[in-house]
């Protein structure tokens, strides 16, 4: 494994993945992840996908990805909540049981428009 911290608007290069891969053959490995807090150039990204080797590239969006994931040197300041509509709450309404919306499709949209007036 391998860890590089670069400057905004730099990028890992073809040289310094193709180094790390000879570190990888020199070490008789199969595997290897380079992580970057940049990006990788798309000649160093090109370089990879045809080597005998497993070389995982992880910049720095998929980085920050996978730590928002994992839970790792983050933590939670606002939680959102999102709500739908309990069909079953209103299965017993006064709506449900007249004959006019029998059919549940009829009904929900009945249900739909008592809470969401047209604009």
């Amino acid at each position: 494994m391998q860890a590089k911290r670069y400057g905004p608007g730099s990028s890992v290069g073809r040289p310094e993945v193709q180094a790390f891969v000879r570190s990888l053959v020199g070490l008789g490995a199969t595997k290897g992840v380079f992580v970057t807090t940049s990006a990788f150039s798309q000649q160093a990204a090109e370089f990879v996908r045809h080597l005998a080797q497993r070389v995982i590239l992880i910049d720095g969006q998929r980085l920050a990805d996978l730590m928002i994931e994992h839970n790792v040197g983050v933590r939670v300041s606002r939680v959102v909540e999102f709500k739908r509509l309990d069909e079953d709450f209103f299965a017993e309404d006064e709506c449900a049981r007249t004959e006019k919306y029998t059919d549940t499709h009829s009904y929900r949209r009945k249900v739909l428009r008592l809470i969401k007036p047209a604009a």
